[in-house]
């Protein structure tokens, strides 16, 4: 587990793990720094054993205009967002090469698709890179045994999407991005998988997803849950997150 702030969050999620029966560390690094992000790599495998699965969540926000430029603010975000990506793959690569066995799940954003929030580009840019960056990470290791894919949320919230709102804010958030929204409203809990289905079945077509989102069932594990990964590949899973 890394971490770049908060380390008794990063540990309390350590104890967790361990009291459900997993093994867990936590290293702080900057993923902007690649000698960091070789030294807490090597950390894992010399406690834990080869790097099987890797998720590259680390991520930071500014938001700013054409107007509002700051060029150190967008750089710090790109060596985060895209730099941090492209210094854990590296990190871990060699030795999912050696067991010719790799799992990579990049997050990224729907921003990089485009959405209506204003003084969001340059944030959507670095996503929009992590997306292009997972197409031709998974055609260069792929034939490596090695998966690479993302995955694009929405608006979540977490500690960045919080930062300087207390929780008396969020339903006015919520209420200002359902505004914006093509529809002018939030899709209920659950519901929005349903309502896809039978837009599905009405139009007689089959939703259609690049190559690169694909996955198999062995390409997919949950590191959540030790027991459903056991169940769906048999080769053991560490995961640095």
């Amino acid at each position: 587990m890394n971490y770049a702030a908060h380390a008794e969050a990063a540990e309390a999620l350590v104890a967790e793990i361990a009291a459900a029966g997993g093994r867990a560390i936590a290293v702080a690094a900057d993923v902007a720094e690649v000698a960091a992000v070789e030294a807490m790599v090597g950390r894992t495998e010399t406690e834990l054993g080869p790097v099987t699965i890797l998720v590259n969540n680390a991520g930071v926000t500014w938001q700013g205009t054409l107007d509002t430029y700051d060029r150190e603010q967008v750089a710090r975000m790109h060596q985060v967002n895209v730099d941090g990506v492209i210094h854990a793959t590296r990190a871990v690569m060699r030795s999912m090469r050696e067991q010719r066995y790799g799992r990579i799940v990049n997050v990224a954003s729907i921003a990089a698709i485009g959405t209506a929030l204003s003084g969001n580009a340059f944030y959507a840019a670095t996503k929009a890179e992590v997306v292009i960056l997972t197409r031709r990470f998974a055609l260069e290791l792929g034939q490596h045994g090695i998966t690479v894919n993302a995955v694009a949320p929405g608006f979540v919230r977490t500690d960045m999407t919080q930062r300087g709102r207390g929780a008396a804010d969020w339903p006015g958030t919520e209420e200002a991005f359902a505004a914006r929204a093509m529809m002018g409203r939030r899709t209920p809990k659950g519901k929005g998988s349903r309502q896809r289905r039978r837009s599905c079945r009405r139009s007689r077509s089959v939703p259609i997803r690049p190559t690169w989102w694909r996955t198999t069932r062995s390409a997919a594990p949950s590191c959540a849950s030790s027991s459903r990964a056991g169940s769906m590949s048999r080769r053991p899973m560490r995961c640095a997150f």
